[in-house]
């Protein structure tokens, strides 16, 4: 069994970004015109025999040795900043901005407008799931996807359903 993965090919070790989920295979004119860059880079077949039970060390992957993605991170198996970073860029490349730990919503600048994420559909879907017919034995927010409309329906529900004083930190270099 065989794993197939992408190394960057850097010039030097100070080229290496702090943050990798900024760089794009291919970026656009206006993703150069903000700093984007293309770092080349190869694909490498490794032979998993080497490693214990097949997979490579303290690598969150399916069964077929591929890197899975999840929307929530308290779901990995093993989380340290290489699959924190990994997760959000994966998640971001598909054109989706959010992304939950446990109760935190993280968001990732998708440095486009995404007309379905804010629809007052969308809204509405959080709204329902969330605050007006909540499922009983399971976790309300595992009924829907990460978001920001999923950050305000729970405080509204703790504020007008459940009686209890709430508060949202925000957090962030633009847009906070």
């Amino acid at each position: 069994k065989k794993a197939t993965v992408e190394v960057k090919d850097y010039e030097d070790d100070l080229s290496i970004p702090a943050c990798e989920v900024s760089l794009v295979a291919n970026p656009t004119a206006a993703q150069k015109r903000r700093g984007q860059k293309t770092v080349p880079s190869k694909q490498m077949e490794i032979d998993l025999k080497e490693y214990n039970d097949g997979v490579l060390p303290l690598q969150n992957v399916d069964e077929d040795g591929k890197l899975i993605e999840v929307h929530d991170m308290v779901d990995l198996s093993f989380l340290h900043e290489a699959a924190i970073l990994y997760n959000l860029k994966a998640r971001h490349s598909r054109g989706i901005p959010y992304t939950r730990t446990g109760d935190i919503v993280i968001a990732v600048n998708p440095y486009q407008w995404l007309h379905e994420l804010y629809s007052e559909e969308t809204r509405l879907h959080y709204t329902d799931k969330l605050v007006h017919n909540v499922a009983q034995d399971v976790d309300p927010k595992s009924t829907v996807d990460p978001h920001v409309y999923e950050t305000s329906a729970l405080a509204y529900r703790g504020l007008a359903v459940d009686g209890q004083d709430q508060s949202i930190l925000v957090s962030g270099e633009s847009g906070a």
